[in-house]
């Protein structure tokens, strides 16, 4: 026993394994001798036992035979390393081998070529450099095929529980699931992964600790974050462990990817109502009974986690950050202030810019920056008799907020909620409220005739995300109806595409796959998920009598019940409708 080792073995633990009585630990613990390193070096430096209050004759003998007995095994250099100690005594203290300790012990032994050649590759230790296939492949001799084999095996292998090393210990790492309950939502920052660094003194980074758990407990857990994202800096920013149970009822990478998106584009009011957006989600591939509550629990988590956005009894708060920010109080006149582009999470710059000749020849009032940007578009709209092109509201509001984007302006009219804004056709734009003359659609400012590809696919996914299905070529919208046909057209056409507008098509289908591109369809499943939210809120089918939302969802849910049993529902259509059946059952 190596006298380091002592600090580990707390008096607790002494009185727990049976080796020190309830009084003798007492008297200890009073005299703040905390652990066993404590105890002994009370003992030599002269220290008597009975000078601890409360200790008698039988306490400090017990306590003198004690120490007796450690300084015996110090001394007589016949006891295990100083690293067994470590393994012995945690076993003693915890009921098991302390197997992330073990494992890095392994891993930086050097005996374990492919364990190392892995845990340098990846993201594996804190404060350690990941090394590239080049630089591993030289410092081992092998090409960089091999090392890519090699890293790929062992990591199938350790997360799947079927190295050779976990199959020798693998009874042990079974204590580690007992801390994971069925519904736990982990992060790496849990007090669970930071007792597991503290308690086996390791360097192992939370996402590994958090994958080498997710192999142990895969039954109950999936993995969001792992690794080999990790070391691609792709999608999560912090790993997760959720309930499998919920992933395989919705698809959550679906929601961090959505949910960036919106906030590429400055809408995310749409979060606004986190039950009515996860119930529209196309993100849910297989919905059932009782899942929607904890769907929605593990959507605030990671709305928090991973964008710093709050969820307070249903509604989101979107921190200042994510949204346009009016001018900063105090702003002088002729000051511009801009933020420009940034990572989540770093300082913003700021820019002051002074300003043009022209502009100091502008009076005061049209120097002072309005309240915001749709306030500074309805002004500028209000003084014109014709509707503008974006062009000219651009450039108009590019006076205020330098380093916005044509895109990003034309998306915040759309999105406006006080709906203050219309299109006249050929890129111009009016205000609701205002009666142009005759021919006033032809521009006062010089402005195309056309959309541009990158305006138009900013309008289809701008639409996209406002109304989660594609455009439908039946609509009462004109707007609508012309973006199908452009984007009916730019998918017929796709190889005769510029490669980068050919890029942009297959991203559009990619990330959007899953949403309705038939009106009827997704009429159907709008309303599917009302009823469903209905029963789930009261219990019930809707009343025969009622009237209202509940009268409109009866007479659905009998129209769809008739459908049925005339075969007039789709595959889809129909696992839903016994759905909802086994639910009123």
């Amino acid at each position: 026993m190596q006298r380091e080792s002592l600090k580990n073995i707390l008096t607790k633990d002494l009185h727990e394994d049976g080796k020190l009585s309830t009084r003798a630990t007492n008297c200890c613990l009073t005299e703040d001798l905390n652990s066993l390193h404590d105890i002994v070096c009370y003992f030599e430096e002269g220290h008597s036992f009975l000078e601890i209050r409360n200790a008698g004759q039988t306490t400090s003998r017990e306590l003198e035979a004690l120490c007796k007995e450690v300084l015996d095994q110090i001394s007589s250099g016949h006891e295990k390393t100083t690293e067994d100690d470590f393994a012995r005594d945690y076993f003693t203290r915890h009921g098991h081998k302390p197997m992330f300790w073990i494992l890095q012990q392994r891993c930086l032994s050097g005996e374990d070529r492919d364990l190392g050649i892995f845990s340098n590759f990846y993201p594996v230790f804190e404060n350690r450099p990941v090394q590239t296939e080049a630089e591993l492949a030289a410092s081992h001799n092998l090409s960089t095929q091999r090392i890519n084999q090699i890293k790929n095996n062992v990591y199938k292998e350790l997360f799947s529980l079927e190295h050779s090393f976990i199959k020798e210990m693998k009874d042990d790492w079974t204590f580690y699931a007992r801390e994971i309950k069925g519904k736990d939502v982990i992060w790496q920052d849990d007090d669970r992964v930071s007792r597991i660094v503290e308690r086996e003194n390791v360097q192992f980074t939370p996402a590994f600790i958090l994958q080498m758990l997710s192999a142990i407990a895969g039954d109950t857990h999936v993995m969001h974050g792992d690794l080999k994202g990790a070391r691609r800096k792709k999608q999560w920013k912090n790993s997760v462990l959720l309930p499998k149970e919920a992933t395989e009822a919705f698809n959550f990478e679906r929601l961090v990817t959505d949910v960036e998106q919106l906030i590429s584009v400055n809408l995310l009011e749409m979060l606004s109502d986190i039950k009515s957006y996860i119930l529209r989600s196309p993100g849910w591939l297989r919905y059932q009974e009782g899942i929607l509550g904890e769907v929605i629990d593990i959507s605030s988590n990671i709305l928090e986690h991973e964008f710093g956005i709050s969820t307070v009894d249903g509604k989101v708060i979107i921190p200042p950050s994510l949204v346009s920010n009016a001018p900063a109080p105090g702003t002088k006149p002729g000051i511009k202030k801009t933020k420009p582009a940034r990572a989540m999470g770093t300082t913003p710059l700021v820019h002051v810019t002074t300003p043009s000749n022209d502009e100091k020849n502008t009076s005061r009032a049209d120097t002072i920056k309005p309240r915001g940007i749709r306030g500074t578009i309805a002004e500028f709209l209000h003084k014109h008799d014709t509707p503008q092109t974006i062009e000219a509201i651009t450039q108009h509001v590019l006076r205020y907020f330098p380093g916005k984007k044509e895109e990003d302006i034309a998306i915040t009219m759309y999105s406006d909620s006080k709906k203050r804004f219309t299109r006249h056709g050929k890129g111009l734009f009016g205000l609701t409220n205002k009666d142009y003359t005759i021919g006033s659609n032809e521009p006062s400012t010089p402005g195309v005739a056309r959309k541009t590809f990158e305006e138009r696919l900013a309008d289809l996914e701008k639409f996209l995300l406002r109304n989660w299905h594609f455009p439908f070529s039946i609509s009462g919208d004109q707007d609508e109806s012309s973006l199908y046909r452009w984007w009916r057209l730019q998918r017929i056409n796709r190889d005769q595409l510029p490669a980068p507008q050919k890029a942009e098509v297959e991203r559009i289908e990619k990330l959007y796959g899953g949403l309705e591109t038939e009106k009827k369809a997704h009429e159907w499943d709008c309303r599917y998920n009302t009823l469903i939210a209905f029963i789930i809120d009261h219990q019930k089918l809707p009343s025969p009598r009622s009237t209202g939302l509940e009268g409109l969802l009866h007479e659905w849910y009998k129209k769809t019940t008739r459908d049925y049993k005339t075969r007039r529902l789709t595959d889809e259509q129909v696992k839903k409708y016994l759905y909802i059946e086994k639910m009123i059952k």
